[in-house]
């Protein structure tokens, strides 16, 4: 079967570290976004001549979409060629709804046939997230009904539900934590 990982969550959670661990474990080949994007994004720059600083560019709808579509790509001519994928690919303000991440699939040449799990890696901000939510007055509460309200209303992204992610925190060593997403997708 045709497999690919999509490991995801916020900035700093552990995606690059656990991914790796994850590709290792099942003998995967491991994709990270942001490795591919790195250099393709510098190219972009200095083609473009904008002068815009990485980071102001990064922020750029349409460059978020190449980048993905980009590693898409990647991601399919390896498992093309035999070799299942676990990437690094977090799921921005530009994907938060499953339509979305369909179509970059599309556009990537990514087969419906393909097995695609998600993984959402938990990082320890969203614990201190979830503090700040308790704290918040019960009117307040009532207005952000979960953490998918209350994380879009801190990062402008609301995970659609469609994506079927699996939830995992990152609370121990990368090859353990690996070893539990391992468990979650078997059961």
């Amino acid at each position: 079967m045709k497999q690919l990982i999509v490991i995801c969550g916020f900035a700093g959670a552990g995606k690059t570290t656990i991914g790796k661990a994850l590709a290792k474990k099942l003998d995967y080949a491991f994709v990270d976004k942001d490795t591919i994007s790195e250099d393709f994004t510098e190219y972009i720059l200095t083609k473009n001549h904008s002068g815009k600083s990485r980071d102001t560019f990064m922020q750029s709808a349409e460059i978020n979409r190449l980048e993905y579509i980009t590693s898409l790509k990647v991601c399919k001519d390896i498992i093309d060629n035999g070799i299942n994928v676990v990437a690094a690919l977090p799921l921005a303000l530009q994907i938060e709804s499953y339509e979305k991440w369909k179509l970059f699939a599309i556009l990537a040449g990514v087969p419906s046939d393909y097995d695609i799990k998600f993984v959402w890696i938990k990082h320890d901000i969203e614990k201190e997230k979830l503090n700040l939510f308790a704290r918040k007055s019960k009117k307040d509460q009532a207005k952000l009904a979960n953490w998918e309200e209350y994380a879009a209303s801190i990062d402008g992204l609301k995970i659609d539900s469609e994506y079927n992610c699996i939830e995992i925190e990152n609370d121990d060593a990368p090859d353990i934590v690996a070893q539990k997403i391992i468990d979650k997708l078997i059961s």
